[in-house]
């Protein structure tokens, strides 16, 4: 078999064996290139590809080039990769092969997540909320084994919100600690190092959707939890709600939650307009009362 078809092979099967983690993973990259930070988020980038005369990135033959990308659904059809570009194909092959040397991204259902983080928590669990998102386990193949940084340390569970932007980089590169860098995005105010939340609703606050594929099966519009093995390296005490590792080794993604941040502006479209009003005249009443109470004083 010439290298050309074992590649084509080879991305068939990935599309074949885990659809939503090469939908995510399409999805974070177009996020990122999208982005306005997109020369410091869009890390990697395929080097032989989407280039300009001088050599640089081109953003633009990129957008245009995966923007009209079918779906997976359709790409993992009978003679779906025939239907491809040139480019397209190239750019899944570089994105989807990449990436699988890292990690394999399987879908798993709300039970058997739960499940898996009683045994981690030691019995705990976690609540999701109303709306549930498409969980996808981050398979490792664990061919070295058990890492002892994690067999030898206090372990814990913690969850990371972040920009969608940021997707695409995390999922290539793993969690950095970039506290004190110009790349550092929040604040360090417990230290350098990487910031989780001990529950979902403390990293759901830093979740932020951003536009990213238009074809993608788990939306156009996505938010991201990472949810990661720590391995406890400092005896420092931090607030309610938070966890911090100061190296990079010692956090280990096991899942990722994707929340399709279109429903939930569907769902604000579907209110009923009645409701709508009356919200807005009390708050308004409410704004008058505030400015004449101001006026007396």
């Amino acid at each position: 078999m010439n290298s050309t078809l074992a590649r084509q092979t080879a991305t068939l099967k990935a599309l074949h064996e885990y659809p939503e983690g090469c939908d995510l993973l399409i999805s974070a990259f177009v996020a990122a290139a999208n982005h306005i930070r997109r020369p410091t988020v869009c890390v990697p980038f395929p080097p032989d590809l989407f280039l300009d005369a001088l050599g640089g990135r081109d953003y633009n033959a990129c957008r245009a080039t995966i923007s009209s990308l079918p779906s997976i659904k359709r790409i993992s059809q009978p003679g779906g990769l025939s239907s491809l570009t040139g480019d397209q194909l190239r750019f899944l092959e570089w994105l989807l092969l990449n990436a699988r040397q890292r990690h394999k991204l399987v879908k798993v259902s709300a039970d058997q997540f739960h499940a898996d983080l009683r045994t981690r928590l030691n019995g705990g669990g976690v609540q999701l909320g109303d709306s549930l998102p498409t969980i996808l386990k981050v398979d490792n193949g664990d061919a070295g084994g058990e890492d002892p940084i994690f067999s030898e340390n206090v372990l814990t569970v913690g969850f990371h919100g972040t920009a969608a932007e940021n997707v695409h980089s995390i999922m290539q590169n793993g969690l950095l600690n970039l506290s004190n860098t110009r790349l550092q995005r929040h604040g360090a105010a417990f230290g350098e190092g990487i910031y989780l939340g001990s529950d979902i609703a403390t990293s759901n606050q830093f979740a932020a959707a951003a536009a990213g594929w238009k074809n993608s099966d788990l939306g156009d519009r996505i938010r991201c939890i990472f949810v990661c093995d720590v391995a406890q390296d400092n005896d420092e005490e931090m607030p309610i709600g938070y966890v911090r590792a100061t190296r990079p080794d010692h956090v280990r993604i096991t899942h990722v939650l994707i929340f399709n941040a279109s429903q939930s502006v569907a769902k604000f479209k579907g209110l009923d307009w009645c409701t709508l009003v009356t919200v807005a005249y009390i708050l308004l009443m409410l704004l008058i009362s505030f400015r004449n109470q101001v006026s007396s004083y």
